[in-house]
Formats: structure tokens, C-alpha cells, sequence
């Protein structure tokens, strides 16, 4: 893993014509290039190689940083035991909102630079709506990554229903399969606009997230009543 800036990969869309740091995973690697997952040059979601020589910049880019690149591995001897408390902590968090961050305070101060839980689904309207430039300016990501969320969500759903944290129900189930799919519809719409600049399809986004909000709330309360029980 390490740091990039997009302006230099010339396999991003951004590339000699905006700045973006961000951090990066390499999965893999040959004489030439690093592999990686990311948006490439037509929005697309997918495997794409990145030269060292395009890493040079890092030297100038990030002058300060004295690790250029983390190396990590998996470890097979090591076991994660369910922790069911901070599931349900967790989920009442998101649900109002709270910074999780406040439970580390003795290391440093809460920061009020950032937002949480279901409060970044109002700062995602209020970007929707800034009318940002679709060839250039506008960012999928956030879209992608909570779709990302709740196809996570219903992988531990599903797996709390396997091990017994919760009971089999079909009916919660099928509902949030529908919260799933309908954040699909929501991150296909956007990249729909990134490349068409159609502002219909804003509009109908901004109706979707305040529609599917209300109904990823409700589910979320019945899961942490559901969870609370055990």
C-alpha cells in the first residue's frame, strides 16, 4: 500500500488534469507495473497496471513521508472471535450519527472535522446538488462505497442468521436485499450523469436517497431491538 496522486496515473481519469491524493492497494506486481483496482480512464471499476515509473512522484509528492510503501500479509494464525456487543454499539452509532472515534478520546480530542453515520447522507444531497462539473469534478466514489456497505450489511446478516445471532427472517431479509439493490440503482444513476450530465438523473437521486433512508433507519432500529435481545 502507499500514497498517490491521480494528476500523474495515466490510468485515471484525472490524469495531467486535476490533483487527488489518495491511498492504494497493490495486490500484485511484475518487472514493470504494480496491479491495483480502481476507476480507470472510462469510469469503469476494474484491474488496472500502474509503471513505477509513474510512482517517481512520490519523492516530490509526499517529501515528508518517511515509509514510501507498506508491505502486508495475510495471517493464517490469527483468529477474529464475533463480537456481537460492538456490532449492536456500532449500529446504534450509525444510526445517530455519533463519532465512534469519541471512545479513543484519552489518545486525542474528537475532531469536528468529520461526520458520521447517517449524517453523511445529507452532505452527499447537499453535493448532489452543487452542480458539480460530470466530465471533471464529479466523484462516483462515494456512491460506490455505499453500495459497498450494504452488500457488506447483508453478508453479516446473513452471516448472524448462520451462526444463530439473530433469527431467520425472510421478510427483513428480502427488505434490505431491496435497500442493496436500490443503492445499486443510486451508484448507476450517478455514473449514468458522470457521463451524460443529464441533471434529471440528480434530481431522481436525491428523491432515491431520501426515500431509502428513511427505510435503511427503520430496518437498522429492528436489527439493534433483534440483536439486543441475544
Amino acid at each position: 500500500m502507499t500514497w498517490v496522486d491521480e494528476y500523474d496515473i495515466s490510468s485515471r481519469i484525472r490524469y495531467q488534469k486535476k490533483h487527488l491524493y489518495h491511498d492504494i492497494l497493490f495486490y500484485g506486481y511484475d518487472d514493470h507495473s504494480f496491479s491495483t483496482l480502481g476507476f480507470d480512464k472510462e469510469r469503469k471499476f476494474s484491474e488496472t497496471r500502474i509503471p513505477f515509473t509513474e510512482l517517481e512522484s512520490l519523492e516530490t509528492t509526499f517529501p515528508n513521508w518517511d515509509i514510501k510503501l507498506l508491505i502486508m500479509e495475510r495471517r493464517d494464525d490469527f483468529k477474529y472471535e464475533f463480537d456481537l456487543e460492538l456490532v449492536v454499539q456500532s449500529l446504534r452509532e450509525y444510526v445517530l450519527s455519533s463519532n465512534p472515534m469519541r471512545h479513543f478520546r484519552m489518545f486525542r480530542n474528537e475532531s469536528e472535522d468529520y461526520i458520521y453515520g447517517f449524517a453523511a447522507y445529507d452532505c452527499l444531497i447537499e453535493y448532489i446538488k452543487s452542480d458539480i462539473d460530470p466530465q471533471t469534478g464529479f466523484d462516483i466514489r462515494p456512491f460506490h462505497v455505499l453500495w459497498e456497505h450494504k452488500i457488506c450489511m447483508s453478508q453479516r446478516i446473513d452471516y448472524m442468521i448462520s451462526e444463530g445471532y439473530m433469527s431467520s427472517s425472510k421478510d427483513f431479509v428480502v427488505e434490505w436485499k431491496t435497500v442493496e439493490e436500490t443503492f445499486s440503482k443510486l451508484r448507476n444513476m450517478m455514473l449514468k450523469y458522470s457521463f451524460t450530465g443529464n441533471k434529471g438523473l440528480l434530481s431522481g437521486g436525491i428523491d432515491l436517497l431520501q426515500r431509502t433512508m428513511q427505510v435503511e433507519k427503520s430496518l437498522l432500529n429492528q436489527l439493534i431491538e433483534i440483536l439486543g435481545r441475544k
